[in-house]
């Protein structure tokens, strides 16, 4: 089922336009890579805040504040320049084993943040100044570990696959 809507998929204007054009391919990916660097960036800043390693004299709250706005940013242009770039060739990616990997850790990484926000920073407030609770730092653990592994998975389909 999946598979024949990745072929049919290939098959539409988008894909075909996205494919044959000189241009538009490269600066998607031109615009995935700065999208994935702005959002991986700002994560990167907030987990390590979380672990306790980096930002230790500002509330966790604070950098969350500052910082969320652009992850979002981030994420959404990420999520546009990719689904273009799924949409170049569905059947090829639909195929990649890195590419299965990716979405999965993805996937991971996004339920690892709505239990986080759901539930241990919801009580950001009483924090203070100090150490994140021992739920904040693990999420932010994994959240770190996830992303990275995602970015590795992200440049091995081009690669590999």
């Amino acid at each position: 089922m999946i598979l024949g809507w990745c072929e049919w998929l290939m098959e539409t204007w988008v894909s075909v336009g996205i494919r044959e054009s000189l241009w538009v391919y490269p600066m998607l990916h031109f615009a995935h890579i700065l999208s994935n660097t702005l959002m991986f960036g700002t994560i990167v800043f907030l987990d390590l805040r979380l672990i306790g390693v980096g930002l230790t004299k500002r509330r966790v709250s604070d950098v969350a504040e500052q910082l969320l706005p652009w992850t979002w940013i981030g994420w959404g242009l990420m999520f546009v320049s990719g689904a273009f770039i799924f949409t170049s060739d569905p059947v090829r990616y639909y195929g990649s084993f890195f590419f299965r990997i990716k979405m999965l850790l993805m996937f991971l990484a996004g339920l690892n943040a709505l239990v986080f926000h759901f539930t241990v920073y919801r009580s950001v407030g009483t924090w203070g100044d100090g150490k994140a609770p021992g739920r904040a730092r693990l999420s932010g653990a994994v959240s770190l570990v996830s992303w990275i592994l995602i970015l590795v998975t992200g440049r091995a389909v081009g690669y590999f696959d």
